[in-house]
């Protein structure tokens, strides 16, 4: 499975097993929230269905997308 489908798994159980629940919040194991992420989310789901944040790439890590470019260069 995934980690897409683990998600969308563990979203259904948890909404299955609390029904009262309003809200699920996730993020990518690789992400860094701001102190008031939660906070914050539940402010603004008040007046949207749905939210996304704001992507900064670590400058001191190259992006997954960048490594796998260039291992898919030709060989000389």
């Amino acid at each position: 499975m995934g980690v897409g489908a683990a998600r969308r798994k563990g979203c259904a159980v948890a909404l299955e097993q609390m029904p009262h629940l309003r809200q699920i919040l996730t993020t990518d194991a690789d992400c860094r929230v701001s102190p008031d992420w939660v906070a914050r989310s539940i402010h603004h789901l008040q007046r949207f269905d749905a939210l996304c944040g704001r992507v900064t790439l670590n400058p001191k890590r190259p992006p997954v997308w960048r490594s796998k470019t260039q291992c898919l260069r030709p060989m000389k």
